[in-house]
């Protein structure tokens, strides 16, 4: 496994297994997060926790149709986000749309129960979980198909929902005060738009991202974004756009 950070790559040599691990995350600065997008049900463990020297030290299940996983800063909520085989086949946890786990596995939070379910007006049910923003301070962004509302929790509290972004089909997005910048859309793959939450308008602002030469960043083989920043992954370079310094 490795890992970018300021001071370099930081690379963890794992026990040998016959899984196929979908999706990454490092808890702390001494353990990770592998983790299976597939699972026959429930019961089947497809989360697993290695530590510095790459052995496994916990395993358990996190459910079917796993579309996200990031880790907050406390390192003890690990949330989970689905895409529509989860939510519609995949069993209790997936039918969620979101779940939050302690960092035992324990499902501590789950969206169709808890935000859904008891304000059907306020926050409609996640069909697909697009995209996914575990920030700070206990902050936590959804934006979900059909109708790609924007929705923020604040310590698993629901704290505003905007019903309509007027993008549609974005798979990251970063967050900064009152500013989103969202991936491509279903329509502008390679562009980004930014919205001001707090102007009064939802309208978006279309920006097209550019290297160092000034050149425009097409065809980026991965986008995703934790906190303030998204990053934009093509072949073997990776570009960071922090809204705290650059828009």
């Amino acid at each position: 496994a490795q890992q970018w950070t300021p001071n370099g790559i930081r690379e963890t040599d794992l026990e040998e297994t016959y899984r196929n691990y979908h999706l990454v995350e490092t808890l702390g600065e001494d353990r990770w997060l592998l983790v299976c997008a597939r699972a026959a049900d429930d019961r089947e463990n497809n989360a697993f926790i290695y530590d510095s020297s790459g052995n496994r030290v916990h395993s358990f299940a996190v459910g079917d149709g796993v579309e996200d996983v990031q880790a907050a800063q406390d390192e003890y909520s690990i949330w989970v986000s689905y895409f529509d085989e989860g939510v519609y086949s995949g069993g209790i946890l997936g039918a969620e749309g979101v779940v939050c786990f302690t960092a035992d596995g324990v499902p501590a939070f789950r969206y169709r129960s808890e935000v859904v379910e008891r304000a059907p007006h306020f926050a409609p049910s996640i069909d697909d979980c697009y995209a996914m923003n575990v920030g700070e301070d206990g902050d936590v962004w959804l934006y979900y198909y059909t109708d790609f509302p924007l929705v923020r929790l604040h310590q698993k509290q629901i704290k505003a929902v905007w019903a309509n972004t007027f993008v549609s089909g974005s798979h990251a997005f970063a967050v900064s005060d009152d500013r989103v910048l969202f991936s491509g859309s279903y329509h502008e793959k390679d562009q980004l738009h930014l919205l001001h939450l707090y102007s009064g308008t939802t309208e978006s602002e279309t920006i097209v991202p550019v290297d160092e030469d000034g050149n425009p960043i097409v065809s980026a083989d991965r986008i995703f974004a934790r906190g303030s920043r998204l990053y934009l992954l093509r072949q073997n370079d990776l570009f960071v756009l922090d809204l705290n310094l650059h828009l």
